[in-house]
């Protein structure tokens, strides 16, 4: 709130003395008028971008003539009153208990399928190091991957567009004026770009299977230039989210989680873009394909850092991820001084009320130890089994592809493939779940049935992980001794 304050009453243009302007203005003088900064971005970041294009415009309307109109300059106490109104932005960004859900929804996918992908990712990099016999276990992880990797970067595109204040969502074809009001340029390219690549990516891989289809040239389009474009545009998101969190310029530190999310998943971006370019250049090399698994592999890895940070963030209500720090900014400041989020029921209908501490509107009294506790919503480990979650999802949807391959006899076959779809279906039922119910209550029989759908799910995870194993050694017959 201090630096909210401080940057306030910074003058939106830089003030020039007498003494300088005769300077510029004089004959003498060889160096040219500079050029004013541009402020926007962080007019954007605070929320006041949008007040300040209605001055200027009534400013502007005034000074032509017309009856109504801004009068004076922009000033401190106009900003002030309007920070006085929403203290912390938070009601600017979250001006309804949709909007908060949608935000706290769409942000948990993010996680969550960013998670599951990079797990595939992982699967179909290792198998890549076991030879042209194990292709089938790649291409059955990298094309799963890919599809949700994709949805994930869609839920972040959502995000971006929906920031505006709007009644209905938008999921094609956005305001993009709108949106440019109040998103700064990094996060609108970072999201795009991220979608794109993926889209190019998931071509590649998908289209690799059948390369014996293909004439050459064909198979250099669909496979090896789609990996490079895929990693090139994976490359300049992880750009775009250095700038937006200004990590080399002291905007984010080791200390807090984005800057470890953010390293993650440019690095990883860097490193699925090297891949790229061996595919593409390194015919001549004499460790490409090397160069291509290892980068894969130590790429994938670094995303599930990434995704594993997301989720982090997620759970301490920073919503905005590495793409729209103003939403996490938002929610922080509030908590600093002891701000309360509570969504309730009401009739049917879900009410948001804020608490703030006193100078802020709303209940003045400050919130008790009970109160905090209820706003830090999910526990420790509730992460820890989200993530597993994850990883079941990963290894049964591996294994359920690879089962159609099997060699086993045809009951056998779509009892295998029906039990996989089962397990796939249940862990995204609970996943599902948890994206709108984060705590229960500590009672029975609420309690017991949380303990046994863990149980449940771990030992799924472990029997899955064997069975995932067992394909990875043989995939063609994971169950020969």
């Amino acid at each position: 709130v201090e630096s909210l304050s401080a940057a306030m009453k910074e003058p939106l243009l830089p003030t020039v003395s007498p003494s300088a302007t005769s300077v510029i203005e004089g004959e003498d003088s060889d160096q040219g008028e500079k050029p004013l900064p541009d402020l926007s971005d962080r007019l954007r970041e605070y929320g006041i971008y949008e007040e300040y294009l209605k001055f200027q415009h009534n400013y502007q309307k005034w000074r032509k003539g017309g009856s109504k109109g801004a009068r004076g300059e922009a000033n401190v106490e106009d900003f002030e009153q309007k920070k006085e109104e929403d203290p912390f932005k938070f009601t600017f960004w979250y001006p309804s208990p949709k909007k908060y859900k949608f935000f706290h929804t769409v942000s948990y996918w993010v996680g969550v399928m960013y998670l599951e992908g990079s797990f595939l990712f992982c699967i179909g990099s290792y198998a890549m190091f076991l030879g042209p016999s194990h292709e089938l276990v790649v291409s059955a992880a990298f094309i799963i991957g890919s599809v949700v990797f994709t949805l994930a970067t869609y839920c972040q595109v959502l995000e971006v567009v929906n920031v505006p204040d709007a009644d209905a969502w938008v999921y094609f074809l956005p305001d993009w004026a709108g949106v440019k009001l109040r998103v700064q340029w990094d996060s609108l390219i970072g999201s795009v770009v991220y979608f794109v690549g993926a889209v190019l990516y998931g071509i590649g891989v998908g289209v690799e299977p059948f390369r014996e289809f293909l004439s050459p040239g064909w198979v250099f389009v669909l496979i090896p230039l789609q990996s490079f474009l895929g990693g090139l545009l994976f490359f300049i998101g992880g750009l775009c989210e250095i700038s937006h969190n200004r990590v080399l310029t002291g905007g984010s530190h080791p200390g807090q989680p984005v800057w470890w999310g953010v390293m993650a998943s440019s690095i990883g971006g860097t490193l699925y873009f090297i891949g790229g370019i061996a595919m593409v250049f390194g015919d001549h090399w004499k460790n490409e394909h090397s160069i291509v698994h290892k980068s894969y592999m130590a790429g994938s890895a670094l995303y599930v850092v990434s995704s594993l940070v997301l989720i982090w963030m997620w759970r301490g209500n920073e919503y905005g991820l590495t793409l729209l720090r103003q939403l996490n900014a938002a929610v922080k400041a509030g908590a600093e001084q002891g701000a309360v989020v509570d969504l309730h029921n009401t009739g049917g209908v879900t009410r948001m009320k804020v608490t703030l501490p006193e100078g802020g509107q709303g209940d003045v009294s400050p919130p008790s130890v009970e109160e905090k506790e209820q706003a830090n919503k999910f526990s420790l480990r509730g992460v820890v089994f989200i993530v597993l979650y994850c990883w079941l999802f990963a290894a049964t949807s591996v294994s359920c592809a690879l089962s159609v391959g099997w060699r086993e006899v045809s009951a056998r076959h779509i009892v295998d493939f029906t039990s996989e779809i089962v397990w796939m279906l249940a862990v995204t039922i609970v996943l599902v779940i948890h994206s709108i119910i984060t705590s229960v209550p500590n009672e029975q029989p609420y309690r017991c049935a949380m303990l046994g759908m863990r149980f449940t799910l771990l030992l799924g995870a472990i029997t899955q992980t064997v069975l995932l194993v067992s394909s990875i050694r043989n995939p063609r017959r994971p169950f020969a001794s």
